[in-house]
Parts: structure tokens; sequence; C-alpha cells
């Protein structure tokens, strides 16, 4: 990091699974000066559940769109944008 220009003493590298939910859920990280954030929970099946409020963003490599009659002569298909038949989106709704 040093030789990047990385001087920040809070960095934490390669976290375990445990040392991320306890830091996400310090009372000073459950809640953001943006009313669109939620606290951070875990859920009933113990999953850490971490709101990124109204600005969600997403990774470009994950986005799928349904290929159809619709969509497969208007869409610029390729590494962002990665097609995903109708049965597989009805599986996940």
């Amino acid at each position: 990091m040093k030789k990047l220009g990385i001087t920040n003493a809070n960095i934490v590298y390669n976290p375990t699974v445990a040392e991320c939910y306890e830091y996400a859920m310090k009372p000073e990280h459950q809640w953001s000066p943006d009313p669109t954030v939620g606290p951070n929970t875990i859920t009933e099946t113990g999953a850490l559940c971490v709101s990124s409020g109204s600005k969600t963003g997403r990774v470009p490599k994950e986005k799928r769109i349904v290929l159809d009659d619709t969509t497969k002569d208007t869409i610029h298909w390729g590494e962002v944008n990665i097609p995903i038949s109708p049965k597989s989106y009805d599986i996940g709704k």
C-alpha cells in the first residue's frame, strides 16, 4: 500500500468474515447522514445486510439482460450487457 502512496493507518487488508461483521455492526457504522441509507443488519439467515441507499451501483460484469425478441437486436451484447434467458430471469423472482 505504501508503494501506491496509501498511508491510512485504518486500512484493514483481507479481513476475515467475522471482522467484516464486527466492523459493520459497530454503532458508529449503523447510520448514515444520507436518509436513503438504512442501518446495517444481520438477516435471519445470518447474512450481513448493508444498505447503500438510493445511489446503489452495480458491478458492470454482473449485469444481465433478458435476451428475447425485444432485446436481441436492440442491446449491445458483450462483456457488460450479458444475456440471460427468460427462464433464468423468472427463477430469480
